[in-house]
């Protein structure tokens, strides 16, 4: 059921040993737990070499209430970590991408970085946003001292990232909306000027039609 693959998850995912500071109470639980009297934690070491534990057995979550119980009530907080640490390894080989990409920009022409340039103004690829964020977010507020020290970074990168991103939609807007009222201003203006203009040429008309109707009468006087 959903109890079972939730524990079989909490099993198979491994944690960086570092996040237990040597001396600390946590540490020495750990270091307890993996000796060999007792081996219901192993201690390996992932691709890049930094050392990781992880729980030995499924049955010591399954049959231990108290951790059952834990695991059960973490449940949503494990899935939200999950996920956040897919998006980190994502981000992360971005960040490399990035930077074989900054050393081919040094040698485009001018036309060939514009688009490099203007990815810079976006949002920092591979970073958490929308739901993402929120969730990590929701994390740190309820789970920060559990989370690792890189992930604890990350997502206070994204969240930096995106208040930047805020900030500047909201100046963008306020320039496009002081640019709208200026324009609207001048066509305003505009518009005066041009009734004006319209006004006066009607009363030029007016005032010329009645100099020669005046001419007139008095030339037909005069005739009399």
């Amino acid at each position: 059921g959903t109890i079972d693959g939730d524990i079989e998850r909490a099993v198979s995912r491994r944690g960086p040993l570092s996040t237990f500071p040597p001396g600390t109470p946590q540490r020495r639980l750990v270091e307890a737990l993996i000796d060999v009297d007792a081996r219901l934690l192993v201690s390996d070491a992932e691709q890049g070499g930094e050392p990781t534990v992880r729980v030995a057995h499924e049955a010591l979550i399954a049959r231990w209430t108290k951790a059952r119980d834990f695991v059960q009530g973490n449940a949503q907080a494990l899935k939200i970590r999950r996920r956040i640490e897919e998006r980190y390894a994502l981000w992360r080989g971005l960040q490399e991408v990035g930077k074989i990409s900054a050393k081919e920009t040094e040698t485009m022409s001018l036309r060939a970085r514009l688009p490099a340039w203007r990815a810079r103004f976006g949002h920092e690829p591979g970073l958490l946003s929308e739901i993402d964020l929120i969730d990590g977010q929701r994390l740190l507020r309820e789970h920060h001292s559990d989370t690792e020290p890189h992930l604890v970074d990350y997502i206070e990168r994204s969240k930096a990232d995106d208040k930047r991103m805020r900030s500047r939609s909201v100046r963008v807007l306020t320039i496009v909306a002081s640019v709208v009222t200026v324009l609207a201003i001048l066509a305003f203006g505009a518009g005066l000027i041009a009734l004006q203009k319209k006004h006066e040429a009607q009363l030029q008309t007016q005032q010329t039609l009645e100099a020669q109707s005046r001419s007139l009468t008095e030339a037909a006087i005069g005739h009399l």
